[in-house]
């Protein structure tokens, strides 16, 4: 997506075209020093922590839309149908090839 311009005013008074990054872009210049102030996992259990919680809230999301979608299930025949679509998933996953992997 090509950046777009935009007229703007600059200090003698004159329109001058000024560039206007796409919101993706806004943030690339950020350095090293200013992403030490984000909260990350003080200890690497921690860290594990955060992963399987996330996981857990992943996999409940899972189930909730497949319960709303197919109400007539019981909870092991969902959770067959869960296994079955995140497979579905990684076989589709494995396909995508993106600039990195080549």
């Amino acid at each position: 997506m090509p950046a777009a311009n935009s007229e703007s005013v600059n200090t003698q008074g004159t329109a001058s075209p000024q560039l206007v990054l796409p919101l993706w872009a806004q943030r690339l210049n950020r350095t090293a020093a200013d992403l030490r102030g984000s909260r990350g996992p003080g200890s690497p259990g921690e860290g594990l922590r955060q992963a399987v919680e996330l996981a857990d809230l992943g996999w409940r999301q899972i189930l909730s839309r497949l319960r709303a979608q197919h109400p007539d299930l019981t909870p092991d025949q969902l959770d067959e149908v869960a296994y079955r679509n995140v497979e579905a998933w990684k076989s589709q996953r494995d396909r995508l090839r993106f600039r990195s992997d080549r």
